[in-house]
């Protein structure tokens, strides 16, 4: 893909990066730094996967603690 064809959108990049995107010609897109209407939305997302990967580990916390019991502590797969 030519860079003429790509889209890059950055957050905050750092200048190296910055540097790198100069160097390759690549323009990136102009966004608000801040959006509004979309701080709902992605804050409900990341709630729910949070919720979801608490609730995995609650799941696992019996299995963990019944193999720590049967390795004596020895050689644990997190």
């Amino acid at each position: 893909m030519a860079t003429d064809d790509a889209i890059f959108q950055e957050d905050g990049a750092s200048k190296p990066v910055k540097k790198i995107k100069a160097e390759l010609g690549i323009v990136p897109m102009k966004w608000p730094p801040y959006s509004p209407d979309l701080k709902e939305a992605v804050t409900a997302v990341w709630n729910n996967v949070a919720f979801e990967t608490t609730l995995q580990f609650i799941d696992s916390i019996l299995d963990r603690v019944k193999e720590v019991i049967k390795k004596k502590g020895c050689g644990i797969s997190w």
